[in-house]
């Protein structure tokens, strides 16, 4: 079993990666987030991790969340910097 991360804002030419983490930018596109889920099992994935600085200002945020469940990922953490949280 492995993570997976799925960087919700860009930074990064694959948004879904096993290593080092960069800088958020722009958010990317909704259907680009399900095209990165969609090419993950989530029978492998014991862990995904919707991460990008501060990933719950993606304006598709809860559509993403939603998605990976529907797919089948179990275990689903958001990584924050906590910039969104102090406003």
């Amino acid at each position: 079993m492995r993570e997976v991360t799925l960087r919700l804002f860009s930074g990064s030419a694959n948004h879904v990666f096993d290593g080092p983490r960069r800088e958020p930018a722009e958010p990317i596109a909704l259907e680009r987030a399900f095209s990165a889920l969609r090419s993950q099992d989530p029978k492998s994935c014991q862990r995904l991790v919707l991460s990008g600085g501060s990933p719950i200002e993606h304006p598709d945020f809860v559509a993403i969340a939603r998605e990976a469940q529907r797919l089948g990922f179990k275990n689903v953490a958001v990584e924050t910097d906590g910039v969104a949280l102090n406003r």
